[in-house]
């Protein structure tokens, strides 16, 4: 939002302070359009289920678009009870969808792209 409306003065610049780095951002010359997707990906998921996991899309994104590496962050086993496949709030709202790491990955995946793909786009300095 700070790329696509700059106040004078201001540096559209982001810091993000992750727990074990900082991670800085480049600014984003199209800044309106990738604004614009994600607005649109919240009206659609205040409609309907959203295939959006934030800790799942995370792992599937840094580690170069990896199925497996998603389908192991989503999946919860005994040594990761909480994982995002375990949240009641995502059980309910995917009951009789597509499983997101199945047939339903297509649009996990466009939804990960959609989020992710444009903030990994722009670090300039972190993110290890």
């Amino acid at each position: 939002l700070l790329c696509a409306d700059t106040p004078p003065g201001v540096a559209p610049r982001t810091t993000w302070l992750a727990q074990d780095e900082t991670i800085v951002l480049r600014p984003v010359d199209a800044a309106r359009d990738v604004l614009r997707e994600l607005v649109l990906l919240y009206e659609r998921g205040l409609q309907e289920p959203l295939y959006f996991f934030p800790k799942t899309a995370w792992a599937y994104m840094v580690n170069d678009k990896n199925a497996a590496k998603a389908a192991s962050a989503w999946k919860a086993t005994d040594q990761r009870p909480h994982a995002e496949s375990a949240d009641p709030a995502y059980r309910l709202a995917l009951r009789g969808l597509p499983d997101p790491m199945g047939d339903g990955f297509g649009e996990f995946e466009r939804c990960a792209n959609a989020v992710f793909a444009p903030l990994l786009a722009h670090v300039a300095e972190g993110l290890k």
